[in-house]
């Protein structure tokens, strides 16, 4: 017994030693307004925003088992959306917002699966036989990401169809960035408690972000790719006891800034640590944090808006290039969301980029019926920054508002002899 009180003693100095150097490095916020969207004794948590914003997709347990339902973004007219004896959890949004990607255990085990928003069409993507937990849909393009959270957990990406499964390192929580070329997540892969990282969109340039000793978990990007949201928990350890402290912050980018969001020191013993702080997600304008807390949705108002640059859809044409061929244009149809119009489309900011480089666009064309506009761009320029293979090519531009909007397509590039200048 003085054995297990003197770990217990010296697990808890770690962890105020921890919270302290926590303390010196955040900045001090400014208490921020929240709306409580549920009443139930139920389970209510994992919120997801519509990319519309009108919406929140969430969890609950109210009937029995956990399904998802949906709501107004002010917790009015509240449905629910699957039905059966399992759990089907952690629920997003596809990109237009006609699907949802989900998590659920009805086969034995967790997968993911896919419906439409009311529900409909449920369609079964995994058959790993393990636990396929957390999916997050990309932004502007068919990807879906997910974790295994056996072990340390492992990051996995496949098509919006199931296919072409791709490991792409340790952590859980994966979030995409709205362009769809960075994720966030966290990970304990250094030892010690999780921590927020990042890393490009293929698993390549993994960087860590905070350095605390304390449970970082459930990170999420802000719409306009500045700001990381995520909770951290702060773990009080006694012989007898474990208590958690839910704590939700917000960090830029690139590590710098932290900031502690809420300050309520509301306690949980580790045997209700389901209904924790936890699973923060953005609206789409960047002002508001939908969260679950003591077991109930809740949202967080007034937070200065952020610089918007929102998510294209794009479809380059030729999907295949030749740099041998002697075409004049590259074309691309550039899609905005549906709260955007095209026609505010800047044509003088248009850029067509494969880094380094970038590409002026020459000529642009609107179809307002459609909501879809046509840029062109020089085919020589285009073969020039580019060399055979799979390739990413990113067009960017902005609204005559300021708005900043960017999309991703892929193209493959031949060469059916003729070399380069």
């Amino acid at each position: 017994m003085a054995d297990r009180a003197k770990m217990g003693l010296k697990n808890l100095v770690c962890a105020v030693i921890a919270i302290l150097a926590l303390t010196v490095a955040v900045r001090e916020a400014r208490a921020y307004p929240v709306t409580q969207l549920t009443y139930e004794l139920s389970f209510e948590g994992q919120p997801a925003w519509s990319p519309d914003g009108a919406k929140i997709a969430f969890v609950s347990d109210r009937d029995g088992h956990r399904e998802i339902y949906v709501t107004n973004s002010d917790g009015s007219n509240q449905t629910r959306l699957t039905y059966n004896q399992y759990d089907d959890v952690e629920p997003d949004w596809s990109p237009d917002g006609s699907k949802m990607v989900f998590s659920s255990d009805r086969s034995g085990s967790y997968d993911i699966y896919v419906m439409k928003a009311d529900g409909d069409n449920q369609i079964r993507l995994t058959y790993e036989g393990s636990n396929e937990r957390a999916p997050a849909w990309r932004y502007n393009e068919d990807k879906i990401l997910y974790h295994d959270p056996y072990w340390d957990g492992t990051i996995y990406i496949i098509n919006a169809d199931g296919s072409s499964r791709t490991a792409l390192g340790t952590g859980r929580w994966p979030s995409w960035s709205q362009d769809g070329t960075k994720i966030v997540f966290s990970s304990n892969e250094a030892g010690g408690t999780p921590q927020i990282y990042t890393m490009n969109h293929d698993g390549s340039d993994e960087q860590r972000l905070t350095f605390n000793g304390l449970i970082n978990r459930e990170p999420t990007w802000s719409p306009n790719g500045t700001k990381i949201v995520f909770s951290i928990t702060k773990l009080d350890i006694t012989p007898d006891n474990w208590t958690y402290f839910p704590v939700l912050y917000i960090i830029d980018s690139d590590g710098g800034n932290l900031e502690r969001l809420t300050f309520d020191e509301y306690e949980y013993n580790i045997s209700v640590r389901g209904i924790l702080r936890r699973r923060p997600t953005w609206s789409p304008d960047g002002t508001k944090i939908a969260y679950h807390y003591k077991g109930d949705i809740w949202v967080m108002s007034g937070i200065p808006g952020l610089p918007t640059k929102i998510a294209a859809w794009l479809d380059i044409d030729p999907n295949t290039l030749n740099l041998a061929s002697e075409g004049k244009w590259i074309t691309c149809y550039i899609w905005l969301p549906g709260e955007y119009d095209v026609a505010n489309i800047d044509p003088n900011s248009v850029r067509l980029e494969n880094e380094p480089n970038a590409i002026e666009v020459e000529w642009i064309w609107f179809e307002e019926e459609d909501q879809v506009a046509m840029a062109r761009f020089s085919r020589s320029e285009v073969q020039e920054m580019v060399e055979p293979g799979d390739v990413e090519l990113t067009v960017s531009g902005e609204l005559v508002d300021g708005t900043r909007f960017e999309g991703i397509d892929t193209i493959k590039v031949i060469d059916k002899g003729r070399k380069k200048k």
